[in-house]
């Protein structure tokens, strides 16, 4: 078994160096002897490598960080691109808008962002029908019919909004030129003739 030495850069002289790993040495100017060059750069890299691991270790922690940043990016313009169509398919369909964040919650569960900033249906068979969301929201009026105003034809409140009160006008089309925030005042009062 060779005996145990530290491999110093540079020796005053060879003969302290075991007679193994001489060979490893080369004479300076000096008279004393240094490690070869290729020899002293494994040792300088040996030396660096727990450093190297180190800094790997911070920039992989750091590169994951930054894609779970990136991920909630994504999911955030995601949920926006989906809001946004949803509004906009909201106001086409003439929805009542306090029934918005009920389809809105409903929509999130059928359809998702595409990455274009359009939606497109989770469901693989919607999907392979090409089914839009308006034409979702259309199917939707059989099973959630409370998210569209009631209707004003065949006995209904029909424009004037004034059967069966009395000859108070219930609608803000029947109220005239009134100003919104009078309308409702007037309404919340009772004094809306």
């Amino acid at each position: 078994m060779a005996p145990e030495f530290d491999f110093p850069a540079e020796v005053d002289d060879l003969a302290s160096v075991p007679e193994p790993f001489r060979a490893l040495y080369e004479p300076t100017e000096e008279g004393g002897a240094s490690l070869l060059a290729t020899l002293r750069a494994r040792l300088a890299d040996a030396a660096e490598k727990p450093v190297l691991t180190e800094r790997l270790a911070e920039l992989q922690a750091r590169a994951e960080t930054m894609d779970q940043a990136l991920r909630e990016r994504e999911a955030a313009l995601a949920g926006h691109a989906l809001e946004r169509a949803v509004g906009d398919a909201v106001g086409v369909a003439r929805i009542r808008p306090e029934a918005r964040a009920d389809v809105l919650r409903a929509a999130r569960e059928a359809f998702e962002a595409d990455g274009d900033g359009g939606v497109r249906p989770r469901d693989a068979e919607a999907q392979r029908r090409g089914q839009t969301l308006p034409q979702w929201i259309e199917q939707q009026k059989e099973t959630a019919p409370h998210w569209w105003p009631a209707s004003a034809g065949s006995g209904a409140a029909g424009a004037d909004a004034t059967a069966g009160t009395g000859g108070r006008a219930t609608s803000y089309a029947a109220a005239g030129d009134l100003a919104p925030e009078e309308y409702v005042r007037r309404r919340r009062d009772g004094s809306l003739q």
